[in-house]
């Protein structure tokens, strides 16, 4: 809705803890509330950096600036879903099958060569301390492999938006000031 929100920017970190907040609370929630605007509602916040968010003096938190938003068809948001078990799972063949459904890879392509790939990066991802994580790591990860393989231009362009953040932010992901 496009109503005023009061609050406190999450990385005034200040602010928030003098208001009995918390920022890492603040930080999980804005989280979750991501992911379910995404996989429930079909809408994306394409730019949901802390300055967009604020954190309420009732424990709320306020997104704002909604200038970059986009939809996500329902079959996308199944897919997605599916890509994220399929990653809990370490099933890397699965994974690189969903690439078709996500409408990232053309049908004619073979996955086969991307599993081994998929394995290496996500297999050294998921076995390092959140400590050692951060999210210019990552997104460089993915690009070796999304630069490797023909994925379309819409993920490398996703890919290169995310890079673009990852190196204007180099904080691990388990900070407080992330």
């Amino acid at each position: 809705s496009r109503e005023w929100s009061s609050g406190f920017k999450i990385i005034e970190q200040k602010s928030i803890g003098s208001h009995g907040l918390n920022g890492f609370v603040c930080v999980n929630t804005g989280f979750q509330r991501s992911c379910r605007q995404l996989l429930e509602y079909g809408y994306i916040h394409a730019e949901p950096h802390p300055g967009d968010l604020l954190a309420t003096p009732d424990v709320k938190l306020a997104f704002i600036d909604f200038g970059m938003m986009s939809e996500t068809p329902e079959e996308a948001r199944y897919a997605i879903i599916g890509h994220v078990v399929h990653l809990v799972n370490r099933d890397y063949e699965a994974m690189a099958r969903d690439y078709y459904a996500l409408k990232f890879l053309s049908p004619d392509v073979d996955v086969s060569p991307i599993v081994p790939a998929l394995r290496g990066f996500f297999d050294d991802a998921l076995n390092s301390p959140v400590s050692e994580l951060n999210f210019k790591t990552l997104v460089d990860g993915l690009g070796a492999v999304f630069y490797q393989y023909p994925f379309n231009g819409k993920l490398r362009s996703l890919n290169d938006c995310m890079l673009s953040m990852a190196h204007s932010h180099r904080k691990p992901l388990n900070s407080p000031n992330f």
